[in-house]
Order: structure tokens, then C-alpha cells, then sequence
């Protein structure tokens, strides 16, 4: 699972691997991540990246690629768990 924050200046990211047979794109498996985001088998990856092109056209890019828009309440849920 890959969740993203756009800022002004750069682009925010946490990457979400479960070590584990569950898919985390299913109700069940997403419900079993919101229920067990410390369990051993979840790895985070988080990382930053300043825009390389103009701000739009990374985040279109992005949709183009399947990323989806929020209103960012995944993100900062596990953005605080892994600070």
C-alpha cells in the first residue's frame, strides 16, 4: 500500500508491506491492518522526494498510476504511528 502527502515543495510518502498472506485491498484486509498496524509482520517505509517537475504534473502522474485522492486521514494515521 502506497499513501502520499502532497506539500508545496515536496511529496511525502509511507509505504505499507504486510509480510503475510492478506490482501490490504480487500475489507478484510484492510479492517485486519487498521486492527494490527504494530503487528511484527507490517513493515513502513516512509521517505520525501522535492518535486523534480511542476507540482501537478507528478500528482497527475500519480493518478495515472492508480493513486487514488483522499482527504488524507489514512496518512496522517499512519504517518503518526511511525514518528
Amino acid at each position: 500500500m502506497n499513501l502520499f502527502k502532497c506539500e508545496k515543495e515536496a511529496m511525502y510518502r509511507i509505504v505499507i508491506t504486510i509480510n503475510k498472506d492478506i490482501d490490504l485491498f480487500s475489507e478484510q484486509g484492510y479492517k485486519w491492518l487498521l486492527e494490527n498496524p504494530k503487528d511484527k509482520v507490517v513493515d513502513y517505509l516512509k521517505g520525501s522526494k522535492v518535486y523534480s517537475k511542476e507540482k501537478n504534473i507528478e500528482i497527475f502522474n500519480l493518478i495515472e498510476n492508480g493513486s487514488q485522492i483522499s482527504r488524507g486521514e489514512l496518512y496522517e494515521f499512519f504517518n503518526r504511528l511511525t514518528s
